[in-house]
C-alpha cells in the first residue's frame, strides 16, 4: 500500500510523504482562496502532486533516494540538494516532467519544478509562488516529509509576491494542522 512506511529497510517514509503533500495541498488552497480564488482547486491538486518526483525516485532509484535522505539528514540540507548530488537531478524536476507527460499544462508543470525556489518566477506567475509558500508552510506546520528538523524560513518578498499578510500565517498553519490531523485519523480508522 502507498501508506506503508518504511519497507525493506529503506529510508523513504511514505506516511510522512503523504502527510506533507496533504499539508501543502491544504495550504495552497487556502493561499489561493485568499489571493486568487479561481485557482483554489487547482492549487490543491498541485499541492498533492508537488513532490510526486519523490515517489519516482523511491520506486526507480531506491538506493540513490536512500543515500540522498541520509546525506540530507547528516548535513542538514534540503533533500533536493542531496538528490542533485546523487543523481544530477531532483524530485521537483522529475515531478515537472511527469506533470507535462500527464498533460497538466505548462503552468502546473512550472509550479512543480519551482516549488523550492525562493525567487525568479515570471511576473504573471501566481501558481509557482503560491506552491512554494505552501510547501514552506507544510514544513513549518511540522509535516517535513523526509527531512525532519530542517528550519524552513519564508524568503524575503514571498509573502508580498503571493499577497498574504504575515498576520494570517498562524491561522493558515492551524487549519493545515487540523485538516492533516483529521485526514490522518480517518485513514487510521480505515486501516483498523
Amino acid at each position: 500500500s502507498m501508506l506503508n512506511t518504511k519497507q525493506n529497510g529503506r529510508q523513504f517514509d511514505r506516511k510522512a510523504y503523504w502527510e506533507h503533500c496533504l499539508a501543502a495541498a491544504v495550504a495552497a488552497k487556502i493561499l489561493a482562496k485568499v489571493t486568487q480564488p479561481f485557482l483554489g482547486e487547482q492549487m490543491y491538486c498541485m499541492g498533492m502532486l508537488h513532490d510526486i518526483g519523490l515517489l519516482v525516485l523511491d520506486r526507480f532509484c531506491p538506493d540513490a533516494m536512500d543515500a540522498a535522505i541520509r546525506a540530507a539528514e547528516k548535513h542538514g540540507t534540503m533533500l533536493c540538494e542531496a538528490e542533485r548530488a546523487q543523481i544530477n537531478s531532483d524530485h521537483a524536476h522529475l515531478g515537472g516532467i511527469l506533470a507535462t507527460k500527464w498533460g497538466f499544462g505548462s503552468e502546473f508543470s512550472k509550479a512543480i519544478v519551482s516549488h523550492h525556489q525562493s525567487s525568479g518566477w515570471e511576473p504573471n506567475d501566481k501558481r509557482g509562488p503560491i506552491l512554494a509558500l505552501a510547501n514552506i508552510l507544510a514544513h513549518q506546520a511540522g509535516y517535513q516529509n523526509q527531512t525532519p528538523g530542517l528550519d524552513y524560513e519564508i524568503p524575503e518578498g514571498l509573502l508580498q509576491l503571493v499577497g498574504v499578510p504575515d498576520e494570517q500565517l498562524e491561522s493558515i498553519l492551524e487549519v493545515v494542522k487540523a485538516e492533516v490531523d483529521k485526514a490522518t485519523s480517518s485513514m487510521a480508522l480505515l486501516a483498523a
